[in-house]
């Protein structure tokens, strides 16, 4: 695979889990965006403090959820003011009960108004990102209280429900796996996730980092053939035949396909390898050509952790450098047959996939490095800003990571569907690393060449 087609589907993949909608314009003026860029403050949580972890919304009528195909290309992405998930789209794959009258979920942004036309963003017990019209709730209550188990069985029941005949659930950690390929590739899966995310706990806990647990299990559908895997995406993405693994800031789930399949060179039937072993799976995903499709199952991983450890917002705005730094930095203890394909280290290795890319296409020049924090132009060359993330992200981690944690937590302190302006942003940056672009991208680029 060239290093240009392991960059666009990388970034096909970073467009499912950043994608970007009228959300923003939809819920703006409103009461979470008049602060505008602002971070929340002491003074902010004493006078707007925080909603029950569950509310029960009776409607009056139903809205569905939907899985919807937001725009993704460049030229629609270039003048949007920040990534957002793509939810206010009727066309979508429904994926709940369509006359369903009540949800149970968090309250995100409440942008009710006093003439009944406001809207409210929820996130709803499984995951999903709602946007519920004023008009149509009766009321909100809280909801009754319920253990983990019971919210874990609610799930269950619901993910049956929507795969149906074929597809079986397995919880393993903080995961719920949902899936009709082997028992095999689904425990190879399983333990990846549970090792990752406890990787990601020690990442934080090394960092100082304030990341959260949740109640709801996270979802993986994890699909027996590729050709399923591209129906189910295609309703979210048209560069679903491109894609190995994708997660989904809508509908909180990382999805995928039995990759030894592929990795195998197809030397195994569909019976045959229904009937897989854990070591055979694991030997098959050892070989150096399963290497890159493991670490984008990784990366995606990575990005459904950190947005629901509360590093970064599904409900933005966030760093498209930072989001994808991270995974990109996250991607390289990988291939490690003991544990399943990665395993956490304190002191990540140099990615060496982005490095070569960066070394390839990236002008480490000012410009570059500017536009990258100021998400100007950041799909038009797509690559180029990918390079450019990675080796960002990867210098500031080794060699400044007291200032990069204390940049992250600044970003992961503001307000849902807050806009964030290239100024805002530079200024963000610049408070904490400074205003010498010059010197940065002359530190960045001898960092990269040295690694």
């Amino acid at each position: 695979m060239s290093l240009r087609t392991v960059a666009l589907v990388c970034a096909f993949a970073v467009a499912i889990c950043v994608a970007t909608s009228s959300l923003a314009d939809d819920l703006a003026p409103a009461k979470s965006t008049a602060r505008s860029t602002e971070t929340k403050t002491k003074q902010d949580a004493e006078e707007a403090p925080a909603p029950e972890p569950f509310s029960l919304v009776r409607l009056n009528r139903p809205v569905p959820a939907t899985r919807a195909y937001a725009p993704q290309n460049a030229d629609e992405k270039a003048n949007l003011p920040d990534a957002q998930p793509p939810i206010d789209d009727e066309n979508g794959a429904a994926t709940n009960d369509e006359n369903e009258l009540e949800i149970v979920g968090r309250i995100l942004v409440d942008q009710s108004l006093d003439d009944g036309s406001g809207k409210y963003m929820i996130e709803d017990d499984c995951g999903m990102l709602r946007i519920i019209p004023q008009d149509a709730v009766r009321s909100i209550v809280a909801a009754p209280d319920r253990t983990p188990e019971e919210i874990g069985d609610k799930l269950e029941k619901k993910l049956l429900d929507e795969f149906g005949e074929g597809f079986a659930v397995r919880r393993a950690g903080d995961f719920i796996f949902v899936s009709d390929a082997s028992p095999a590739y689904v425990d190879w899966c399983s333990r990846l996730f549970v090792s990752l995310n406890a990787g990601f706990q020690k990442f934080a806990e090394k960092h100082e980092l304030p990341v959260k647990d949740r109640a709801e299990p996270l979802v993986v559908v994890v699909f027996a053939t590729r050709d399923a895997f591209v129906r189910y995406a295609a309703v979210e993405t048209p560069s679903a035949n491109m894609l190995s693994a994708y997660y989904s800031m809508q509908t909180n789930r990382v999805a995928l396909y039995d990759l030894t399949l592929t990795e195998s060179g197809g030397q195994y039937a569909d019976s045959r390898r229904k009937r897989l072993t854990l070591a055979e799976t694991r030997e098959i995903l050892s070989r150096p050509n399963a290497a890159y499709n493991v670490a984008t199952v990784v990366h995606e991983a990575t990005h459904q952790i950190a947005f629901n450890r509360g590093l970064f917002l599904r409900t933005g705005p966030n760093e498209l450098w930072t989001v994808e730094g991270l995974s990109l930095v996250f991607e390289t203890p990988s291939g490690r047959v003991a544990q399943n394909g990665w395993s956490y280290r304190s002191s990540f290795p140099t990615n060496e996939r982005m490095k070569n890319l960066y070394l390839r296409i990236a002008n480490p020049s000012v410009a570059l490095f500017r536009k990258v924090v100021e998400q100007d132009g950041f799909y038009q060359n797509i690559e180029a800003s990918y390079a450019a993330s990675w080796a960002l992200f990867y210098y500031l981690y080794k060699r400044k990571p007291r200032q990069l944690f204390e940049y992250l937590k600044i970003l992961a302190e503001k307000y849902p569907c807050a806009l964030y302006p290239k100024e805002d942003r530079i200024k963000d940056f610049e408070s904490v690393f400074g205003d010498d672009w010059e010197k940065l991208a002359r530190d960045v680029d001898k960092f990269v060449r040295k690694s």
